[in-house]
């Protein structure tokens, strides 16, 4: 199934909305990092988007749910519209594939009700804060918690766009939740890291927020509380 979010939908929706937030399990945790209150009545998806900010927040989350944008734009009379997928949309800083007279209408993703959702952020400052990293992670696990059915990443923050992490979703897909296996996961995107600055920093935290967000994530799926070794 997917979730159609129009452009206007504010980020407080996903704090509000409880059917929004099992569908879309990465985006509550986002919503709460996403500045405060006032803001997040206001802020929009569609906002998020079209800044196509290297840190914005929601843009991992919604690549994580496999998010296509809808847009149109007026032309001899009728309406042209296309999709695309939204990590194609974001081309680089503030830069994306927007036609000039086009509007975004909305965004189209993934419902992923059985999925543990986790969203990691961090910035220069405890709140209120821009990205210097941030990670989506979603996890599917089979029937007895211990393998891992589907995974989804996208990190932002480290670079010119939010990326989606392919090559370490086929690692994990299928596989245990082991230690051992989150340790070396966690080392794959590090080298991702393309930012100007504090990239030994961003490294770091990399690394760090994908053993957090494997270990979240997998809690929220309904992992076994003795597969998650106490080491992580």
């Amino acid at each position: 199934k997917r979730v159609r979010l129009g452009a206007a939908t504010p980020i407080q929706r996903f704090l509000d909305d409880k059917t929004l937030a099992r569908s879309l399990p990465a985006m509550p945790r986002c919503a709460v990092w996403f500045a405060d209150d006032q803001i997040r009545a206001q802020a929009t998806i569609g906002g998020n988007i079209i800044n196509a900010s290297p840190a914005a927040d929601a843009t991992p989350c919604l690549i994580a749910h496999d998010a296509e944008v809808e847009l149109a734009r007026k032309s001899g009379g009728k309406i042209a519209r296309r999709r695309m997928k939204l990590d194609q949309f974001i081309v680089g800083p503030n830069r994306t594939t927007l036609e000039d007279g086009e509007l975004l209408l909305g965004v189209e993703c993934d419902a992923l009700p059985n999925y543990g959702g986790s969203f990691e952020k961090v910035g220069h400052r405890p709140s209120l804060v821009i990205s210097l990293v941030c990670l989506a992670t979603l996890v599917k696990l089979d029937v007895e918690g211990r393998r891992i059915d589907d995974i989804r990443l996208s990190l932002a923050g480290v670079g010119p766009r939010p990326l989606r992490l392919n090559n370490v979703e086929d690692f994990l897909r299928g596989g245990p939740v082991a230690a051992e296996r989150f340790d070396q996961a966690a080392d794959m995107p590090v080298s991702l890291v393309a930012s100007r600055t504090r990239q030994e920093y961003r490294r770091e935290v990399v690394r760090g927020f994908m053993l957090r967000g494997l270990i979240n994530a997998a809690r929220a799926a309904g992992a076994q509380p003795g597969v998650l070794a106490p080491e992580l």
